[in-house]
């Protein structure tokens, strides 16, 4: 009877130990498929970030060019203004110049 129930227990343990095996396979086999998963998630993330980071780039780049160009064109436009000034201002200078006689003779009678 002793034998017997050595057997039985010998038999319940190699029993036990083979659904521990499989357990322990199958939490292997998840653990593997989650840690793929997050290297699959995190390489995706990876990519996204140096997409973002491309695009703030040419972004900044774009702007900068905008920037540029807006100060070239305000500089321009500045200059222009200057040299209408400094023209008016002549023009006005010679304008006062012709009317003075005039007025002289006007004054004069």
């Amino acid at each position: 009877q002793l034998e017997n129930e050595i057997h039985e227990i010998k038999t319940h343990c190699s029993h036990s130990l083979a659904q521990l095996n499989f357990l322990k396979s199958k939490v292997a086999r998840t653990l593997t498929n989650e840690l793929n998963n997050l290297q699959l998630q995190r390489d995706s993330l990876i990519k996204q970030t140096e997409l973002m980071k491309y695009n703030l780039i040419e972004q900044t780049q774009e702007y900068d060019n905008t920037l540029n160009n807006y100060h070239t064109s305000l500089n321009s436009f500045r200059l222009v203004l200057i040299e209408l000034e400094q023209q008016l201002k002549k023009q006005t200078d010679t304008e006062l110049l012709l009317l003075k006689p005039s007025n002289q003779a006007i004054h004069d009678d």
